[in-house]
């Protein structure tokens, strides 16, 4: 490649990227990423063969997500070049995927996204991170590679991440730092083929075509639809109109579903001149909310499973109660085909030699021999704490030590002493930032931190990603930011001048400590709530907000003040087969006092069960290894158990206390603890990742046992993960109808 197209490829990279990055990481950096990608594409075939479109957005692109950018290419080529030597484009892929599960496995963490180095060095992150690591190890020797995610998924409160990678000819799927014999192979397939969206996103330009059902542009970022190739789909097509029924052209158009009891977004439209938005969805509920830029709002629930048209109309929302039952996808019923015995072996020794390289890695953790600098690191984050610290952050942030007898300790240490503030990259900014003020703005803003409100009114706002969080300098050396951006910076002025601030609980809107208590840096809030949630979680929202602003647990109350405006209180009963059974309250808040109770409709006995074909697996007793098809006749309870532990007990007691019309089989891994019997029950063994395969078939938590499944002749009917109070009744009673 010669240096004028080197130079294009970097002007357009430069081009592309979110402002913040030019100013956070400069363009020295970029330009050493690109160099790294082309030593990739001169040295491995498979590269080099790539057609430039594909080679520049997944080869040499340097930004996957919302993660800090750390250079990294040249640290996974140079490990992983002899190990792929001489392996096919597949095997390769393989492989990279096998060295990534030894450098990292899952834990959830916090929203912020490490670099791929953080995920390196620490060895651990979120399923989010660990495509991270995977993406950058993948285009690291040459392969194409992307982060694909379902936003959240309609049949459990969740969401996930994987990996595509380009094999020469087509795009392939696995799991980041999940090695597999094969590829198109992962944990995810089933809950994949349930999703309403999957998509991977691109930092470009808008498309041309803005009405491109596979397309759509959000904060900066280009989305593309991938669902077709894991589940049915359809495109469902939105008019939305006035009052008067003439179609409405450039409203906002956000594609929710019921996760965590509140509507969160999974794609977003604009309508066209004659007021259509056209999607790809999966085939299930989807809730669809209107903003017109003239403030008129509307919203409409449809389920894609049995109509491709909708009509919404801008007539405000209906205030008051509604219970509705929201429709989960389907999906597939069918499992992936089983691994043969030889390919089983192999997965089981691929896990256990990552897990083996993991355990052995030295990882270099944040220490320090200075009590302040100890201190400093007792505020940060576990994440933070995994690598070790700047030793200039930890110097800057001990100097509020000074402060430290003006504010209760938990103010102090969070709101003053914590050198991070949100998701901004963890960079040393309190000393420049001070020294960067004027006196006088000093001045002002110890006087009355909202006087730094009104001098951050002067800085650009810009639509970019919303979780991309630059550091406090950045964005002040570019006078412009996104709005998380500009809070980190409001509250990394106060602290540096001695002000306690935080992002607030509420909505990470800025916060500072004023006369003994947090104080909202913009929107006063003078509206007292009052939230009582009655039998299931509760969640408040804003009603045109796309995050829970407050979750209220069982049988507990919130209280707290917010802006006046219109709300949303939501609870939410889920099914066994994914649907949710929905209770929300739309209210309007004003200054004053209103209180709120809220529970979920109780589901009726008949939508407590599913019809789920079970995979086949083995149970051995006395007699050696039994297959499941010839053990799954008639009515069984299948339990899979944690012998000793407290959620295993109550589950055996309730068993004993309620003994049921049908077979009884109490399973545990081979050499675990005894099980407490009791008459009419079996004793059985499996292998430890039997209870996580069947979890999942059944769309129930793979790490959560007791796992009880009630089954006839193969088919789940019934299915319940960890201890129910009750449980065994419940299970008497569906046994009773059905038999």
């Amino acid at each position: 490649m010669t240096a004028g197209e080197e130079e294009r490829l970097l002007r357009r990279i430069l081009g592309s990227l979110p402002p913040s990055d030019r100013a956070e990481y400069g363009e020295a950096f970029f330009r050493e990423e690109l160099r790294q990608a082309l030593i990739a594409r001169e040295t491995f075939p498979w590269c080099g063969e790539l057609e430039e479109e594909l080679f520049f957005r997944f080869v040499a692109y340097p930004r996957i997500n919302d993660e800090l950018l750390e250079p990294c290419r040249e640290v996974f080529r140079l490990a992983l070049t002899p190990r792929i030597q001489g392996k096919t484009l597949p095997q390769a892929i393989l492989e990279v995927n096998q060295w990534c599960a030894e450098q990292a496995t899952y834990r959830s963490t916090d929203q912020r996204t490490s670099s791929a180095m953080e995920v390196y060095r620490r060895g651990w992150g979120r399923c989010g991170e660990e495509t991270v690591l995977a993406v950058n190890a993948l285009r690291s020797v040459g392969i194409a590679a992307r982060q694909v995610y379902c936003p959240w998924w309609s049949h459990c409160d969740d969401n996930h991440a994987w990996v595509e990678v380009y094999d020469g000819e087509n795009w392939r799927f696995m799991g980041a730092c999940e090695p597999e014999p094969v590829l198109d192979r992962g944990w995810f397939q089933l809950a994949a083929s349930r999703a309403m969206m999957i998509h991977s996103r691109e930092f470009a330009p808008a498309p041309e075509n803005s009405e491109d059902p596979d397309a759509y542009f959000r904060h900066g970022l280009l989305y593309r639809v991938r669902t077709a190739r894991y589940a049915p789909t359809r495109v469902l097509t939105v008019r939305v109109t006035d009052a008067q029924g003439c179609p409405v052209p450039e409203v906002k158009v956000v594609y929710s579903v019921a996760n965590l009891g509140a509507w969160l977004p999974i794609g977003e439209k604009r309508t066209n001149d004659q007021g259509l938005a056209r999607l790809r969805l999966g085939l299930g509920g989807v809730h669809i909310r209107c903003n017109c830029p003239e403030g008129d709002l509307g919203e409409a629930i449809f389920d894609t499973s049995s109509v491709s048209f909708g009509e919404i109309r801008l007539a405000g929302p209906q205030m008051g109660e509604r219970k509705l039952l929201f429709p989960a996808p389907v999906g597939n019923a069918q499992p992936p085909e089983p691994l043969s015995d030889a390919q089983r072996a192999a997965r089981r020794a691929a896990w256990a030699q990552a897990a083996a390289e993991r355990a052995r890695k030295n990882r270099p953790r944040a220490v320090s021999g200075s009590d302040a600098d100890n201190r400093v690191l007792a505020t940060l984050p576990e994440k933070d704490r995994g690598a070790p610290v700047d030793e200039l952050i930890l110097a800057e942030a001990a100097e509020a030590l000074a402060w430290e007898d003006r504010f209760p300790e938990p103010v102090f240490s969070q709101g003053l002493l914590c050198p991070r503030i949100g998701r901004e990259p963890l960079r040393p900014w309190r000393r420049a930032l001070r020294d960067g003020l004027t006196p006088e703005q000093r001045r002002r803003f110890q006087a009355d931190p909202r006087e730094i409100g009104a001098w951050l009114d002067t800085f650009r706002v810009v639509d970019s990603h919303p979780t991309l969080t630059a550091s406090p300098l950045a964005t002040l050396a570019g006078k412009e930011g996104n709005p998380a951006s500009l809070a980190v910076l409001f509250c990394a002025v106060c602290r540096c001048l001695g002000v306690p601030a935080r992002l607030s609980p509420l909505d990470e809107s800025p916060e500072y400590y004023w006369d003994g208590a947090y104080r909202c840096a913009y929107s006063p809030r003078t509206a007292k709530l009052t939230l009582e949630a009655q039998g299931q979680p509760v969640t408040l929202s804003k009603w045109d907000g796309e995050t829970p602003l407050v979750t209220v647990e069982p049988g507990k109350t919130w209280t707290g003040f917010l802006p006046a405006g219109r709300y949303r209180a939501m609870a939410a009963a889920r099914l066994p087969n994914g649907d949710q059974l929905l209770r929300e309250q739309i209210f309007s808040l004003e200054a004053g006092e209103t209180r709120l109770a809220l529970s979920a409709p109780q589901p009726a006995r008949g939508q407590l069960t599913i019809s789920r074909p079970l995979p086949v697996f083995r149970l051995k007793d006395e007699g050696g290894w039994k297959d499941s098809r010839r053990l799954l006749t008639g009515w069984q309870l299948l339990c899979f158990l944690e012998p000793g532990r407290e959620p295993t007990e109550h589950l055996l007691l309730e068993l004993k206390e309620n003994p049921l019309p049908c077979r009884v089989l109490l399973i545990a891994p081979e050499g675990t603890g005894p099980v407490s019997p009791f008459p009419g029950a079996e004793r059985w063994a499996a292998d430890p990742e039997t209870p996580e395969a069947l979890a999942r078939n059944v769309f129930a938590p793979p790490d959560l046992l007791p796992l009880s499944l009630l089954c006839r002749d193969g088919v789940c009917r019934f299915t319940a993960a960890g201890y129910n109070v009750g449980i065994g009744k419940l299970l008497a009673s569906i046994l009773r109808e059905n038999l």
